[in-house]
């Protein structure tokens, strides 16, 4: 089983040694590794900047699989946002503040019957905000089929259904062989690369919940991080991953990225091979998945972010 973490952590190995594009500057990553504290660090749900400490447990676990299930792809100009509690959000934070109103006003929402029976412009209405969200029938088809997929299979109950699974191989495949939208395979070279971002995030999210507030023993030191654009992008200002003059210029001038490209497929894989490295050489004193949050969140501060991240239209990230 664990198997998947291997394979998926080796294709994207394959990738970077087979880089055109992108390189790691392993002096700057080492000076990085060198200097690196995160036992201080939050998970990144507890940064968020409301609180969900109005859901019960399983309620808060329902929830997860619903926000992962439409957590992608944010990005445009101008990006799509949201108002909650007379404040502005956009991106993973704004679509938490949508979903957030909506279940303020019907905890129905958090049943997978009734989302499964949720027509597409009731759903247009949820995620309303100063423009409509990027990709907004993606995410309708993404919340009727796990929906659909729930309330038949599992008992209309995601948590019930897997609360027994509590380390990261098992629920992983689970999601995986259960929820084709969480399919996150790409093509480099002939070969597959396997990354699995949003299944890795919402395992990651879950097992922390049931951790800390059911007090069980639940193991993700197995998840290798989520390939995304935040993260590659804080790792090329740290100057730890660099690209080349044509994809420099590209990012730069904000040119979109095809799903699948060559760059795009080398900016993700170097970025889970950088996270890996870290972990490796800090003598596993932090998962893979700890250091991937805490450069998460250095890139929600847009005053530590002064290179652009690249734009890629997908429903993986």
């Amino acid at each position: 089983m664990i198997y998947l973490f291997d394979k998926s952590l080796r294709s994207s190995q394959y990738v970077v040694s087979n880089a055109e594009y992108v390189k790691i500057n392993m002096a700057k990553l080492n000076e990085f590794v060198d200097k690196l504290n995160i036992e201080n660090s939050i998970h990144w749900l507890h940064d968020l900047p409301f609180g969900m400490d109005k859901l019960s447990t399983e309620e808060l676990v329902n929830f997860l699989l619903i926000y992962h299930t439409m957590g992608f792809c944010y990005w445009g100009e101008p990006k799509w946002e949201v108002e909650y509690n007379n404040n502005k959000y956009d991106g993973a934070y704004g679509l938490i503040c949508a979903l957030t109103k909506k279940i303020e006003k019907n905890k129905l929402f958090l049943d997978f019957t009734y989302l499964s029976s949720l027509s597409y412009e009731e759903f247009k209405v949820i995620l309303s905000g100063n423009i409509e969200i990027p990709l907004i029938k993606e995410r309708y088809d993404f919340l009727m089929e796990v929906s659909k997929i729930v309330s038949q299979d599992m008992n209309n109950n995601f948590y019930k259904f897997t609360k027994d699974m509590n380390n990261d191989i098992e629920l992983t495949n689970f999601l995986i062989d259960n929820f084709p939208s969480f399919v996150d395979v790409s093509e480099y070279k002939k070969r597959d690369v396997y990354y699995y971002k949003r299944a890795q995030l919402l395992v990651s999210d879950i097992l922390h919940i049931k951790q800390e507030q059911l007090g069980v023993y639940v193991d993700y030191s197995n998840l290798i991080g989520c390939a995304d654009y935040k993260i590659p992008q804080v790792l090329r200002d740290l100057q730890i991953v660099e690209y080349d003059d044509k994809l420099s210029e590209l990012v730069d001038n904000k040119v979109q990225l095809d799903k699948g490209s060559i760059y795009e497929i080398e900016i993700r894989s170097t970025m889970l091979v950088v996270v890996d490295y870290i972990k490796n050489k800090s003598l596993h004193k932090y998962n893979a998945i700890n250091i991937n949050d805490y450069i998460w969140l250095q890139g929600q501060d847009k005053n530590n972010t002064k290179m652009p991240y690249h734009r890629t239209r997908t429903t993986a990230y």
